[in-house]
This record gives C-alpha cells, sequence and structure tokens, in this order.
C-alpha cells in the first residue's frame, strides 16, 4: 500500500513537472528574429517573358517552421502569399521538402521546414511580365504566416511582409543572368560548353593517356 501511494504521488511529481504552457514556450523563443532575402534569375525582366525568384529565410538562429501543407494543431501551415500586380503575374510558390524533427520540449516529433548551414530555407515562384507592360521599376509585395520552432519551444504566429524590387525592360533589352540557381539550374554556361566541346579531341585522349601512366600532376 505504502509502495503504490508513493509511486502515484511520484508520477503525479513527474507529470507536472513536465507541464509547460504555450506562454512559456513562446517566450523562449521570442527573441529569435527572421528575415527574407528575395533573389531573381535576372537583373531585368523583358516585357512578355517570365523569370524565376527565391525568397530565402535567415535568422540569428537555429529555427524550423511549420509545413505548408501540414494539419498539425501543435504548429501553423506556413502559408507565402505573392500578390500579383497590373502586368505581373505570380505564379503558384513552390515550397522546399519537409523532415521530420524532433524537438527537446516535446516527445512527439514535428514535421516542418528545417534550416541547416548548408541548406536554408527557400521559397521558390516564377514572375511572369505582360507584353504590353510599361519598363519600369516595379516591386511586389508578399506575406509569410509562419510559427517558429526549435529546441526551446513554438513562438506566436507571426507574420512577415516582404517586397520584391523587380525591373521591367522591353522586349529588345539585354538581360543578365544573376544566379542560375535561382531557377533550379546549376549548369554550364554555353561559353563553358563551348571550350569542353572544342578542348574534347585533346583534354580526353591526354586524360587517357595519364591514367595509363599512372601520373598523378605532382
Amino acid at each position: 500500500m505504502v509502495r503504490t501511494l508513493l509511486t502515484m504521488l511520484l508520477l503525479v511529481a513527474v507529470t507536472q513537472a513536465q507541464v509547460i504552457t504555450f506562454a512559456e514556450l513562446s517566450g523562449a523563443v521570442a527573441p529569435l528574429s527572421v528575415y527574407a532575402s528575395p533573389e531573381l534569375q535576372y537583373d531585368l525582366l523583358r516585357q512578355g517573358t517570365a523569370e524565376y525568384g527565391l525568397i530565402t529565410l535567415g535568422s540569428s538562429g537555429r529555427f524550423a517552421i511549420g509545413d505548408p501543407r501540414g494539419k498539425d494543431s501543435r504548429i501553423t501551415a506556413t502559408k507565402l502569399e505573392i500578390s500579383s500586380t497590373q502586368g505581373l503575374q505570380v505564379s503558384p510558390v513552390n515550397y522546399p521538402a519537409t523532415q521530420q524533427k524532433q524537438f527537446n520540449f516535446e516527445r512527439k516529433s514535428f514535421k516542418v521546414l528545417a534550416q541547416t548551414h548548408d541548406n536554408p530555407i527557400r521559397f521558390r515562384f516564377k514572375v511572369r511580365a505582360a507584353h504590353d507592360l510599361v519598363p519600369g521599376d516595379y516591386a511586389l509585395q508578399g506575406r509569410l504566416t509562419y510559427q517558429l520552432i526549435n529546441d526551446s519551444g513554438i513562438s506566436e504566429p507571426r507574420q512577415l511582409a516582404i517586397e520584391i524590387p523587380i525591373k521591367v525592360g522591353n522586349h529588345h533589352a539585354t538581360v543578365k543572368t544573376v544566379d542560375r540557381s535561382v531557377a533550379g539550374i546549376r549548369g554550364i554556361t554555353p561559353a563553358e560548353w563551348i571550350e569542353i566541346v572544342l578542348l574534347a579531341p585533346i583534354s580526353i585522349p591526354l586524360g587517357i593517356f595519364m591514367a595509363l601512366i599512372g601520373w598523378d600532376g605532382c
């Protein structure tokens, strides 16, 4: 009887020790700030054409945010809205892949978008300019709804306003690629392809010869 009573008291004490209110969890994450950095594939968007854009999230510390397609009642689903304007049409946002992660404050894992050192959280979209859009400087307005989550807890729901500047040029304007990876392309430029093709008759036999003689370049 005494042993049973002691066991019950111990279970009650452990249960009470594990109770953490949402306010306490929110307060632990509150100092963490998040910012957004928009990027575009080209330095200029010509009339009647489209280009890819990226919005990269950064912060003052490691964090994760809710699954955009999630239905977990513990955390708000992340949602990025980018408003189309007259003459600029924006495609639906392409969200990055999610992953299951467990945090110190909760035994059950969460499905989240997680930031890592080598793989920041990035949202991809496409914007198209109308054929008759007057050349000039424009800006798309975006809004990110999210909740931060880390080992300290879950933040209150937040919203982040994002402005995406776009410079529109005429049909025949010359454009420069700012970052090919924005479009998900990490390939080789046309000039690099030409160099590879021209040097192939020399580089391939030379490479085979060096492999046969065991030369390591030293």
